[in-house]
């Protein structure tokens, strides 16, 4: 019996001692990182799109689609630190544009144009359910069909919007919330690039949803399950 008292004892001494370790190493790690995907709402998203040109200006909007990432460090989520890692936006509808009294027009296929984070910003605070993430870089992908028979802004052309390069743009006072597990974003973004047309001003609003991951148990917490448990094993054994 003695042989055994001492192995429990052994036991729970290094029990003790995982939990002071964790304590030590892992007390200040109290906060939780969740990297939660989501899916961008069609029936709540638009993206707007402005063209100015040396014939005029003209714009067109569309709802769209797509995807997000979401890392958020945080102790009560929403709370603590957040950052759209990944952002993929995609135009359900073709666009229409038109100049000059329609001498010229310029259009867009349906699920042609799409926007992406190519560069996140640095993660923001969270205060108040929302958080800002500045100095994103963009890209933009698609083709724009310019009709132009008289040759007022370079004459018929399509544009590669992919070849006129990035565009930097902000996430201003970007709003979180959250029911049970599912976590709720909404974000505004803004960006201008300039094209061979002319100056492209784009600007949209996303909202998008993801569930938010279970929270895995600390060292701490399987410790103290550990030590629980040796310690009721000790009392049957006497």
């Amino acid at each position: 019996m003695k042989k055994t008292r001492n192995t429990l004892s052994n036991a729970t001494f290094l029990a003790v001692t995982t939990i002071f370790l964790a304590i030590f190493f892992g007390g200040e790690r109290s906060a939780n990182a969740d990297v939660i995907n989501m899916i961008v709402d069609s029936n709540l998203s638009n993206t707007s799109i402005e063209i100015v040109t040396a014939a005029g200006t003209s714009s067109d909007s569309s709802a769209t689609s797509g995807t997000l990432t979401l890392d958020v460090t945080s102790t009560t989520p929403p709370a603590g630190n957040a950052q759209i890692t990944n952002m993929n936006a995609v135009l359900d509808n073709g666009l229409n544009f038109s100049f000059a009294f329609g001498f010229v027009t310029a259009t867009t296929a349906p699920n042609d144009l799409a926007i992406s984070l190519l560069t996140p910003g640095p993660a923001g605070t969270i205060s108040g359910g929302q958080f800002s993430q500045l100095g994103n870089s963009f890209t933009t992908s698609g083709d724009v069909t310019v009709s132009d028979p008289g040759g007022l802004v370079g004459g018929n052309q399509v544009l590669d919007l992919s070849t006129f390069g990035t565009s930097t743009g902000d996430f201003n006072n970007v709003v979180l919330s959250q029911s049970g597990n599912i976590v709720t974003l909404t974000v505004d973004y803004a960006f201008s690039q300039t094209t061979d047309l002319g100056t492209v001003n784009t600007t949209g609003t996303l909202v998008a949803s993801g569930i938010a991951p279970v929270p895995e148990p600390s060292s701490l917490a399987i410790s103290m399950f550990a030590l629980t448990g040796l310690m009721v094993r000790r009392r049957r054994l006497r």
